[in-house]
């Protein structure tokens, strides 16, 4: 008698995932469409302007202002102290 095969621990999350997905009915959403389905795409068409990319997560705005908080929140890990963040230019 044949040993049946397991499913993986991956096969088994994505099964249960969808089964959950079909009992509260719900639907992926729709794939993106160009530029924004691939980092690369995107990249071009922000370079080329063909896309405004201000205030989205990927945004070169959004990361100069994220950048201080990062930093100061591992300097605050590393020394265990509180530091206080300047206001940041306009």
């Amino acid at each position: 008698m044949a040993q049946r095969d397991k499913p993986s621990p991956w096969q088994q999350t994505r099964s249960g995932f969808a089964t959950r997905m079909r009992r509260r009915n719900l639907k992926a959403a729709p794939a993106l469409t160009a530029p924004s389905d691939d980092s690369l795409h995107y990249l071009a068409a922000v370079m080329n302007r063909h896309v405004e990319s201000r205030g989205e997560p990927s945004a070169l705005d959004t990361n100069i202002t994220m950048m201080p908080i990062l930093d100061a929140a591992r300097q605050s890990a590393r020394t265990g102290t509180t530091l206080k963040l300047s206001a940041l230019p306009q």
